[in-house]
């Protein structure tokens, strides 16, 4: 695709939506884009005002960007550089921690401003793809062949000790922001592998924090293991394994090791698993970064952790290849119980069998098999 190269005509997303941010507030963010398009300071805060109140951000104007969630840091760059004189965008996996209620919303966006955005990402509106899509303003051009998620239910679930999650009157509240987490009173029990699924921001991130026991909160939130006091939790952050340049596979599991998180044994495991994962199709060709967090994965898979929390474990990643890799190493491994934190259906059903989808901070549904229970 021929691009006209007129000034600032194109716009190229950095990988790491969150190292675009540069501001101090919501509000300067976006300012930060019009002030030198030569405005006086009541346009500008007219400027401001409007694309505020257009997208998710009027109640949180004044919170530091970084303290968002990751699709909402995605939603804000991209209103941000709307502002710019650009007429091209170029996003890479832009849209992974969205919504596609939000991704709409992007799309929406860039008509009302007469901008074009190529975006290449791994998912997709139909089920789970294996191969980059690339869509302008949302249609879908011509791309490689599309691998559908067909990878069996891994047998290995069946195997974990079914645990309780218990939930009493938690309420998590940020200081600088309007959001709140609240769960009067939740107990799931016989579960095996959880799945938590919710539009962004609506509290999966802070809810997987509070489970980890590294953000502190009200009431009571407990994992309930059978013969076990305190778990041992294992978690991959939502931008774990995007942030390790110059460190290769082997410093990752000397790093858990030392820290005693990986014995030499399962140290031991994980090296000898390195030439299949660095050979691995669909995910051989991938950035590096994006590599090492599948490493990172695996190393908590096989660690001493009672528990794992993987927080958008499909991030720059095709579904079929996590999916297959997931199924493929746990069914390696001694089984544990996993909790998984994704917008993609198809992984949540592939290995979850107790799904509860988050709204504004709020349980709204909770299912464990074929049973549903309204919160």
């Amino acid at each position: 695709m021929a691009l006209e190269h007129r000034g600032r005509s194109c716009f190229i997303f950095p990988f790491n939506m969150a190292s675009y941010l540069v501001a101090d507030t919501v509000r300067r963010e976006i300012a930060f884009d019009l002030e030198n398009q030569g405005l006086t300071d009541g346009q500008l805060n007219l400027e401001v005002g409007q694309v505020i109140q257009q997208g998710p951000f009027s109640e949180r104007m004044d919170q530091l960007p970084t303290t968002l969630s990751g699709g909402e840091q995605q939603q804000l760059a991209i209103t941000a550089a709307l502002q710019q004189p650009y007429e091209f965008l170029i996003g890479q996996h832009c849209f992974d921690f969205l919504s596609s209620r939000n991704i709409k919303k992007i799309h929406d966006l860039l008509k009302a401003h007469g901008k074009r955005m190529l975006e290449v990402s791994y998912r997709n509106r139909e089920p789970g793809m294996g191969q980059p899509t690339w869509r302008l303003n949302g249609e879908r051009l011509t791309s490689l062949p599309s691998v559908q998620l067909d990878v069996e239910a891994p047998g290995w679930s069946s195997t974990i000790t079914p645990w309780r999650l218990v939930a009493q009157e938690v309420v998590k509240q940020f200081d600088d922001t309007a959001f709140t987490l609240r769960i009067p009173q939740l107990i799931l029990s016989q579960v095996r592998c959880l799945g938590i699924t919710g539009d962004n921001g609506s509290g999966k991130s802070t809810l997987a924090d509070c489970l980890a026991r590294l953000s502190p909160y009200e009431g009571l939130l407990k994992v309930e293991l059978p013969g076990v006091d305190i778990p041992h939790l294992g978690y991959l952050v939502q931008q774990t394994g995007t942030s390790t340049q110059g460190l290769n596979p082997d410093d990752i599991i000397q790093r858990f090791t030392s820290q005693g998180r990986l014995t030499d044994g399962q140290a031991e495991y994980l090296k000898n698993i390195l030439p299949e994962i660095r050979s691995y199709q669909p995910l051989a060709e991938l950035d590096a970064r994006i590599g090492y967090r599948l490493i990172i994965v695996a190393a908590l898979l096989s660690g001493s952790y009672d528990l794992v929390i993987l927080d958008e474990p499909t991030y720059g990643l095709p579904v079929q290849g996590v999916a297959e890799f997931l199924a493929q190493t746990t069914g390696d491994l001694e089984a544990k119980p996993l909790v998984i934190i994704t917008h993609d259906r198809n992984l949540l059903t592939l290995f979850c069998d107790t799904i509860i989808h988050l709204d504004n901070g709020i349980i709204h549904e909770a299912a464990n098999g074929s049973h549903l229970h309204h919160q």
